[in-house]
């Protein structure tokens, strides 16, 4: 087999699997969403102990969100937490 015709094989395999995966996530319930590398800069997650939350709530610069139901909300949260229910 050919050097040319092996490379042909490969592109054509790739681009098969490439289209085959992107209608995989279009239809699958959770697929694929594009976001912009901006989007993705915005919805970071940052994960932080319970002491570093502290610190930072003391400080002033985090907010606790509760997302339990009312009920266990009104049970007991967190002082200063808002309550949005999931």
């Amino acid at each position: 087999m050919s050097a040319m015709r092996l490379l042909k094989d490969m592109l054509v395999i790739l681009v098969a699997a490439s289209a085959v995966g992107l209608a995989i996530n279009l239809f699958h319930p959770r697929g694929f969403v594009p976001v912009s590398r901006q989007d993705l800069a915005l919805k970071r997650v940052v994960s932080v102990t319970a002491v570093e939350a502290k610190i930072k709530y003391d400080a002033g610069v985090a907010l606790f969100v509760d997302a339990r139901e009312k009920v266990a909300f009104d049970d007991g949260h967190v002082a200063g937490a808002e309550h949005i229910p999931a």
